[in-house]
């Protein structure tokens, strides 16, 4: 593969791998190096590459366990982050925004969120998000289908519950 082509590639995985890490991490500076870091360790070991499966399975093991390194050298404090004490306003990354959540909001609200929850429902969360079905899930980590199913759906759960306690009049909203 030459370097056009490698460029190209790289390219075309960049916006995924930096969604990935970032719903992971929750920091952007913070993400956009573990995706540096993602993308030089596909670029070195590509031509490793077997192509038993699909390549994008293969690219998000590596971004999952540079995820996981990272997470493990970093130790992130999972305690909750960051309410400003006000019962009508919620602070995420440096705002304060009304309880009556928008769509960006929400996303944020979520990712935040999804930062408490252990790693694999994190994961299987955050492809779920990006619109994988849990069979691909399960191929892309390495478990079984009915443990990317366990942990996709104990995620959700616990995420509901969260926001539930959080925003109860929007959850209510959506749920109707």
């Amino acid at each position: 593969m030459g370097t056009l082509e490698m460029s190209h590639l790289l390219g075309q995985l960049r916006p995924r791998i930096y969604r990935q890490v970032l719903s992971s991490i929750g920091d952007a500076d913070d993400a956009e190096d573990v995706c540096q870091e993602v993308l030089l360790a596909v670029f070195r070991f590509l031509p490793s590459f077997r192509g038993d499966g699909k390549l994008t399975s293969w690219v998000y093991r590596i971004t999952y366990n540079t995820i996981a390194s990272y997470l493990r050298r970093e130790a992130i404090d999972r305690s909750p982050r960051g309410t400003s004490g006000e019962e009508d306003h919620v602070f995420l990354g440096g705002t304060h925004f009304d309880r009556s959540l928008d769509l960006e909001t929400l996303w944020f609200t979520v990712c935040r969120f999804s930062r408490e929850l252990p790693l694999a429902q994190r994961e299987a969360v955050s492809w779920s998000l990006q619109g994988y079905r849990p069979t691909e899930i399960a191929r892309a980590t390495g478990v079984c289908p009915g443990t990317a199913r366990s942990n996709l759906h104990r995620g959700r759960v616990k995420l509901r519950d969260r926001l539930q306690r959080e925003y109860p009049r929007f959850v209510a909203e959506l749920l109707e």
